[in-house]
């Protein structure tokens, strides 16, 4: 089959023109970060092209009919030409996507034109010889190519499993003070579940040492084992394995070591796809599978050589977006403890329903190609610049992190320690129960999403996020359009207090000193009907961090005065909600100056940051945070603070 002489103008011949790449096409793909073009036709359309003489438009339609993509009628197909090569079609009809085709060129033969994507066969299941090519591959890429990939240190975790050979029926534990220095250990990533799980204790370390039988192990580890094998390795770490769980000081040592665990592992797998541990991640077959062979016709290169042309079902351009990754919407992806996991982690094999997805500190990319055509929103954070971005992407991760489930609440923190300890590192700044010294009064300019009891064990002062459950909203710089900070308060003091060995996990105490502006008011509304404070007829809406409640508190001249609390949710007790006319406080943060979006031409707007505070229960004299005040455009707010002296005030 020739190539067609003249452009088609239904097609564009399947690659953009050196002009269309130069003026950077826009496009309505969420999350796209290269010049593409997007056009929306009917399939009458390709097939009148065709008919005139189009090779390329001849092909959309032999594909389309050869995967039974119907019905043709109804049907509009959006076709998407990308400057990397990469071309897909999708189906649409009045209901939805219905289905996406790729074209490519087999990886064995010559690229029917310089800029098509030259792409193996997808797998049919994660344990197929396809899916082992592939991650293959991948590592021998990533080894040969990528500089930024290359392992900082083989110093390898304090204990790994030794997973013997492919026909062995048991596995071992070893202390890796016994194997040579330069040894490489994979690493797994998946949900426990809420099932029973085989831990390592105390009482069996020293059986687990002389074999564990594979049958007695939960099927995602035995899975993990099987990859291992298979990529010839012999090491692997798995936290439930390799951490003595009834040992709370190994726990802390061992759960503070995370950053280096996943960093240094030649690779990491997540098993995305299990929510539990014996659910397996092997087992079930791929999309490619269900869709029998790609469409294949001959074709012939830019050199006349001859070569083959395919169209293959892929499970859809938008599941490889930012916005809709379908990623976010795995198993693995709802845990806490996992987000770190996968960012820590210099290599990742995400095992997923549909393919198997790369991501290393150098790039992503995936069975069918696409991935690598959008921005990977799980930037590595080895890859920050300085300490403003490093500030920038804790709070980024903290509001996807806070969305997350955890089992155990007290984990909050140690579940973020290891990204924590390579932000103290790029920062030098000293670790505040999930707030930095550096930027403590920013820091502290975070909302609650979820309005719910406060916790019933402490978990952390009432300044961080990490003293309520649920997901959180911190206002940042990026929020604004060349927006500045000014802070109205500053720092006295601090002191964090860990408990145990781990400086960035559980705390178990902590209070902050502010120098600032403070008024009283009276509380208005409810928990129901919304919180609010009236003052010289302006009305501030409240965020409280939990539901509130009033008490009995001593100010900071040792006075009894009302006040209102954090609610705990306390069988049998006799709670009195707070109401309208309970008295709080607000502590002036500071503001937020710049403009909204890049159409404003002045600067000027302004955001106001506030604490609501309330009298401590447990601490004569002292406050703790009860909620998040941000308001915009009142420049008579401001005076309401004017007849206030500033004060130091302590937050517990």
């Amino acid at each position: 089959m020739q190539r067609a002489k003249m452009s088609c103008e239904t097609c564009r011949d399947l690659q953009l023109s050196r002009q269309q790449i130069e003026q950077n096409i826009s496009s309505v793909a969420v999350g796209a970060d290269e010049p593409k073009q997007i056009t929306i036709h009917y399939f009458q359309d390709f097939e009148k092209s065709a008919a005139g003489g189009c090779a390329y438009c001849s092909f959309i339609v032999g594909a389309i009919l050869h995967h039974k993509l119907t019905p043709l009628t109804a049907s509009r197909i959006s076709l998407w030409i990308r400057a990397s090569g990469a071309c897909d079609l999708e189906t649409l009809s009045t209901s939805g996507i219905q289905a996406a085709l790729q074209i490519y060129s087999p990886i064995d033969q010559s690229p029917a034109w310089p800029s098509i994507v030259h792409s193996a066969e997808l797998s049919s299941s994660p344990d197929s010889p396809e899916a082992f090519d592939f991650i293959r591959s991948c590592l021998q890429d990533c080894e040969k190519n990528h500089a930024r990939c290359k392992i900082p240190s083989p110093e390898p975790p304090t204990r790994m499993i030794d997973v013997g050979l492919a026909n062995e029926v048991q596995v071992r534990l070893v202390e890796s003070a016994s194997l040579p220095s330069q040894v490489t250990y994979l690493a797994l990533s998946y949900c426990w579940g809420t099932g029973r799980t085989v831990t390592t204790t105390t009482t069996n370390i020293n059986d687990a040492k002389k074999g564990i039988p594979l049958s007695t192990l939960p099927q995602t580890i035995q899975d993990a084992i099987a990859v291992t094998r298979g990529l010839e390795q012999r090491y692997l770490w798995i936290d439930a394995l390799c951490i003595i769980q009834d040992s709370a000081s190994d726990w802390e040592v061992e759960s503070s070591k995370m950053a280096t665990v996943y960093r240094n592992a030649y690779l990491t797998l997540a098993a995305g796809t299990a929510a539990a541990s014996d659910e397996g991640f092997l087992s079930h077959e791929h999309h490619a599978a269900e869709f029998g062979e790609p469409y294949e016709v001959e074709w012939h290169d830019e050199n006349g050589r001859p070569t083959v042309l395919r169209a293959r079902v892929i499970p859809g351009i938008y599941t490889h977006t930012d916005d809709l990754d379908e990623e976010d919407s795995m198993p693995l992806d709802t845990r806490a403890w996992t987000l770190q996991e996968r960012m820590l982690s210099t290599r990742i094999l995400a095992y997923t329903k549909h393919e198997l997805r790369w991501t290393c500190l150098s790039g992503s990319t995936c069975e069918c190609g696409l991935l690598g055509q959008f921005t990977d929103p799980f930037k590595s954070v080895f890859s920050m610049a300085d300490e403003e971005e490093a500030h920038r992407t804790w709070h980024d991760i903290l509001e996807r992190y806070t969305e997350r489930q955890i089992s155990f609440i007290k984990d909050r923190l140690p579940a973020l320690s290891g990204i924590a300890r390579v932000i103290q590192d790029m920062t030098r700044s000293e670790y505040v129960a999930g707030l930095w010294s550096k930027t403590l009064i920013r820091d502290l300019a975070w909302e609650a999403l979820d309005i719910t009891y406060a916790l019933p064990e402490y978990n952390a002062p009432t300044f961080s996020w990490a003293s309520i459950s649920g997901g959180v909203c911190l206002q940042r710089t990026n929020d604004f359009q060349k927006g500045r900070w000014f802070p109205r308060s500053t720092v006295e003091a601090f002191e964090c207090i860990p408990q145990g060995q781990n400086p960035l996990g559980r705390a178990q105490g902590g209070w902050i000193a502010l120098r600032g502006h403070v008024f009283k008011a009276a509380l208005q509304g409810s928990h129901t009907s919304r919180y609010h404070v009236m003052r010289d007829n302006s009305k501030l809406h409240i965020s409280p961090d939990t539901i509130l409640e009033e008490f009995d508190g001593t100010n900071q001249r040792g006075v009894m005065e009302r006040s209102v609390r954090r609610s705990l949710l306390t069988p049998g007790a006799v709670q009195q909600r707070a109401r309208a006319g309970s008295p709080v406080y607000f502590f002036f943060v500071g503001q937020w100056i710049g403009r909204l979006d890049s159409v404003a031409k002045t600067d000027g707007y302004r955001l106001l940051v506030f604490l609501l505070l309330g009298l401590s229960p447990g601490h004569k004299g002292k406050y703790e945070r009860l909620g998040y005040v941000v308001c915009s455009g009142y420049e008579e707010l401001e005076a309401w603070f004017e007849p206030s002296k500033q004060e130091v005030i302590t937050i517990v």
